[in-house]
C-alpha cells in the first residue's frame, strides 16, 4: 500500500476545506483576521507545550495546521509550494 505524499494529503485538506466554506458560507475577509487567528493558535501550542498537556497540544497543532489551510486559500497560493 502506497503512502499518500504530503503535497497530495495538503490538497485534498485545501480541497476539503474550500468546500466546506462554500457550501456554510465562511471565508476570512481580510488577512489580520487570519494572521491573528494564527498568532492565537502559536500562543495555544506554546502553552499545551509548558505544560506538557500531549492531547491539548495535538488538538493545538490539528487547529494551526488548519488556520494554515484558511491562509493558503486566502493567499490563494498553490498548496505544494509552501511545504
Amino acid at each position: 500500500m502506497q503512502t499518500p505524499s504530503k503535497d497530495n494529503c495538503l490538497l485534498k485538506l485545501v480541497e476539503e476545506q474550500e468546500i466546506s466554506a462554500r457550501k456554510f458560507g465562511f471565508y476570512w475577509e481580510h488577512i489580520d483576521q487570519l494572521i491573528e487567528q494564527i498568532q492565537s493558535e502559536c500562543l495555544e501550542v506554546q502553552d499545551a507545550w509548558k505544560k506538557n498537556d500531549r492531547a491539548h497540544l495535538q488538538e493545538e497543532i490539528g487547529d494551526l495546521y488548519h488556520a494554515r489551510v484558511g491562509l493558503i486559500i486566502f493567499l490563494r497560493v498553490k498548496a505544494p509550494a509552501v511545504e
